[in-house]
């Protein structure tokens, strides 16, 4: 098992794998915690980002495999079954709520980051990746540089009115034609008393 790196979701804030490593061992580090884990899956070597609560339990339990390893397929092999699977869902609605490709190669240059990844042009975006473990779709992010995978979860928009940069959830992106940061909007708000 190799960590190639650990954060914290909230502040971006890189944390020591070394203490990491320890808090496995003496558990000092609580259940209720924003704590993501990048590792190396021993099956395929690909990167994956986990919370720190997934991990320890793979821990415990001594599987250091990834969920496609786990299933023994491929991610190629996933992305084809979830394309098939997506040909017969009925799909209507599911874009109502998630972003299409085209939304997200539109947002792509006011993107300054997803989750901790920084270098966005390296990024493919896949919009309905179906997740076996929860039996939804979902979009999912591949790294093709660092051979890496995750589910978005947050994301560092540059304002458009201050060029100031933001944190936002992923939901938040749907049906965004221009991105005001907090302090914008507040001050827009003002103007219209």
């Amino acid at each position: 098992m190799e960590i190639l790196e650990a954060f914290d979701e909230r502040t971006s804030k890189k944390i020591e794998v070394d203490i990491i490593k320890k808090s496995l061992l003496d558990r000092s580090i609580s259940k209720n915690n924003k704590i993501r884990i990048s590792y190396k899956c021993v099956g395929c070597d690909k990167g994956v980002i986990i919370s720190y609560n997934r991990f320890l339990e793979k821990y415990l339990k001594g599987k250091f495999l990834c969920s496609l390893c786990l299933k023994n397929t491929s991610l190629e092999d996933e992305l084809r079954d979830s394309d098939e699977r997506w040909e017969k869902y009925n799909n209507k609605y599911y874009y109502i709520s998630q972003l299409t490709e085209d939304e997200f190669e539109d947002l792509r240059n006011k993107i300054v980051k997803i989750d901790r990844e920084t270098s966005i042009e390296d990024l493919i975006f896949y919009p309905t990746f179906w997740d076996k473990d929860k039996k939804y779709f979902t979009p999912l992010i591949f790294n093709i540089v660092k051979n890496v995978y995750w589910i978005p979860k947050s994301v560092y928009i540059r304002c458009d009115c201050c060029s100031g940069e933001y944190k936002q959830s992923w939901a938040y992106l749907k049906n965004k034609r221009f991105l005001y940061c907090p302090k914008c909007i507040q001050k827009a708000d003002s103007r219209k008393i």
